[in-house]
């Protein structure tokens, strides 16, 4: 199983010359499950504040909050 498809693999284009139908339906599968996993995996406090459209993006959004908030924490 790929899980982490979505994470190692931008999505496939399909374009009339080159149909990628099986590749884009397996970065669709693997994308709807690498959110739902980290949704599942962080509280749900959080879920509004993240807007993605794919994992990829949402992974970043998580990375990106919790440096800010790294950031915050540390004492001079």
């Amino acid at each position: 199983m790929d899980l982490d498809y979505a994470l190692r693999v931008e999505r496939p284009i399909h374009t009339p010359e080159n149909l990628n139908e099986i590749k884009i339906e397996k970065w669709d599968w693997s994308n709807r499950l690498c959110i739902m996993i980290m949704k599942n995996s962080i509280s749900e406090s959080f879920w509004g504040s993240l807007s993605a459209s794919n994992a990829q993006e949402f992974f970043l959004q998580i990375k990106q909050y919790f440096k800010k908030n790294e950031k915050s924490e540390t004492y001079e």
